[in-house]
């Protein structure tokens, strides 16, 4: 049983790694040229797969109080998320996470945000992003 980011929707899912190592991350795209104008760049979104898996054996019926961090490892650089690709924080909560029959599967977007001003430690280039993941694991009513 997981609940994991992947960058596809259907098995065998291509998990992110969450380890903080960036070992599978996402990766997104930022141009920086640090001319203050705008003071941020933001990259284009990236479409990826919150992934509750069902196992037969060892079933969690359900993740409740899903709560989803992304993040870089790199200074100047958030990363944001979103459910619908228009509304971006740096944190989300999701709904309840029905695993009781079946894999369940919501798509979130991220995207990353630059600092573009003249003090900025950013340069263009391909920045990686994880993800922490909190949820309440709760068994199958039987």
């Amino acid at each position: 049983m997981s609940l994991l980011v992947s960058k596809n929707d259907t098995p065998e899912y291509n998990y992110l790694s969450i380890d903080g190592a960036m070992t599978s991350p996402a990766s997104l795209h930022v141009h920086i040229d640090s001319s203050g104008d705008p003071e941020q760049q933001i990259s284009e979104s990236l479409e990826l797969y919150l992934i509750g898996t069902y196992e037969e054996e060892n079933n969690i019926g359900e993740y409740k109080n899903i709560i989803l961090n992304p993040y870089s490892n790199q200074e100047g650089l958030t990363i944001e998320i979103s459910e619908d690709d228009s509304n971006y924080s740096e944190t989300i909560e999701l709904n309840d996470m029905n695993v009781y029959e079946s894999d369940y599967v919501k798509t979130i977007y991220i995207r990353a945000v630059g600092d573009n001003t003249s003090e900025t430690l950013l340069s263009t280039g391909i920045y990686n992003a994880e993800f922490k993941i909190n949820a309440t694991q709760h068994e199958p009513i039987t």
